[in-house]
């Protein structure tokens, strides 16, 4: 029997192929509604009558760069609690309150901001709103669900270690930013989540979650003149507060090769990452960008794919990707591969990323690049719940609306030399940090060839 994820996954490919092959659809967007309440929240709202759905949409410039140190995983954990009890509505009452209405609710935090995101039926949504107002404003910290907050947090970080992937990444994290904010988990560390205090989280959510600091991104089948209103009822006692401003300084680039390897003792497999500092969002390279990381690791079709997978079946994966902040960002490649092989796959990697730098890409390459995506772009903006997800992206970046509308556009204007360009200035082959989690008895030799290797324990 072929399980549903295994479906998934072959409609997703057939997908992808399928969208390498097509022009570029037309994207639309909604004419976006922007007012700014007397509190300094900004609402965005756009209309979208197709489905009686609302998708409601909350962003605050707060994440995990602005935990205090030996507080790692503040922001989350502060996210993670204003949805569990608001106002007269303990945790319990909370959900079943959206839960009969049939409405979703969910909080989490990321590096630079945290979300709330609803969705309610279109009937429901001044009622929607007033819970999600309650949220925002009269969040109730109950000290049980804090202590059971922390508690889950402290087991969630635990069982992480006990995953070769997430620890990779967390680790990645780590040690490419170091000193700098972004340099730790969104979810913290296990033994500073456990000094984390319920006048912590309070004193976090008053600094940072008031609605100045926020946007509201309202996108469905709603009459945009009239949600403007509805949320003002809902929030306008907010605390009006100010906005967080550009805080963290540019991040350090990595200088030489490192190499940090991970002890899982006895792992039969070994999990590998290749990172450098990367662009911002605002990077007048970032299509350029984003077409070549589409040749050398962006999809099923890419280099990486073609030459770790399907030519030496060394891995069933391997990617890279760029993930671009405010300021700064990073890129990694990551992949996967058995002890004996280890090596191997490393230097496959790099080869294909020296293959990029010296400009060995002709211009079907190039067409197919682009094609895959232009075509699959329309595809993630199709649900409300996606385009008000884009919406406050764009806010928070500082980009205009266009920005989504000219986007097949700007990559289609992507050339050969722009590739050849950004491949030498963007993709990293001297200057790299390897983190490796495996079997140090299996893979330390192998590892010696790319640098000085560190050894350390998880967290």
């Amino acid at each position: 029997m072929v399980s549903l994820r295994a479906v998934r996954y072959l409609a997703f490919f057939i997908l992808t192929l399928t969208a390498s092959a097509l022009a570029a659809p037309q994207i639309h967007v909604p004419h976006v509604h922007r007012s700014v309440l007397p509190t300094g929240l900004t609402v965005l709202v756009a209309e979208n009558h197709e489905v009686p759905l609302v998708s409601l949409h909350v962003l605050v410039r707060a994440g995990s760069m602005d935990d205090p140190a030996g507080k790692e995983g503040l922001a989350d954990l502060t996210a993670t609690l204003l949805r569990r009890g608001a106002g007269a509505r303990d945790a319990e009452a909370f959900a079943r309150a959206v839960d009969g209405v049939g409405g979703t609710l969910s909080t989490g935090s990321g590096i630079e901001s945290s979300l709330v995101q609803a969705e309610f039926q279109a009937g429901d949504l001044e009622y929607g709103l007033s819970l999600l107002g309650s949220l925002l404003v009269q969040p109730r910290f109950d000290p049980d669900e804090v202590t059971r907050s922390i508690r889950q947090a402290v087991s969630a970080r635990r069982q992480a270690l006990d995953d070769p992937g997430r620890l990779a990444d967390d680790q990645m994290q780590t040690e490419l930013f170091r000193d700098h904010p972004y340099g730790h988990p969104t979810e913290g560390f296990a033994k500073a989540l456990e000094t984390i205090t319920r006048a912590d989280v309070m004193e976090f959510y008053a600094r940072h979650w008031n609605a100045a600091n926020a946007v509201i991104a309202v996108v469905g089948d709603v009459e945009a003149s009239e949600v403007e209103t509805m949320v003002q009822r809902a929030m306008g006692e907010w605390k009006a507060g100010r906005a967080n401003a550009e805080r963290v300084p540019l991040p350090s680039p990595v200088r030489g090769r490192r190499v940090v390897l991970v002890q899982k003792p006895a792992a039969t497999q070994a999990q590998i990452r290749l990172c450098q500092v990367g662009i911002d969002r605002k990077s007048p390279d970032y299509f350029a960008v984003m077409v070549a990381n589409t040749v050398l690791g962006g999809g099923f079709t890419s280099w990486l794919v073609d030459e770790i997978r399907v030519n030496r079946g060394l891995s069933y994966g391997a990617s890279s990707r760029f993930y671009p902040f405010l300021i700064g960002g990073y890129f990694r490649i990551s992949t996967f591969t058995k002890n004996a092989t280890v090596k191997e796959t490393i230097e496959v990697a790099l080869a294909q990323v020296e293959r990029l730098r010296a400009g060995r890409l002709d211009s079907a390459t190039l067409v197919k690049a682009k094609n895959y995506i232009t075509g699959l772009y329309p595809l993630r903006l199709e649900t409300s719940d996606a385009l008000a997800d884009a919406l406050l992206q764009l806010e928070y970046y500082g980009q205009p609306q266009s920005w989504i509308e000219d986007y097949a556009r700007r990559i289609e204007e992507v050339s050969l030399e722009d590739l050849k360009s950004v491949a030498r200035a963007h993709f990293a082959y001297d200057d790299l940090l390897f983190v490796v989690v495996g079997d140090r008895a299996q893979i330390e030799s192998q590892l010696e060839v790319f640098g000085p290797v560190t050894v350390i324990d998880p967290e």
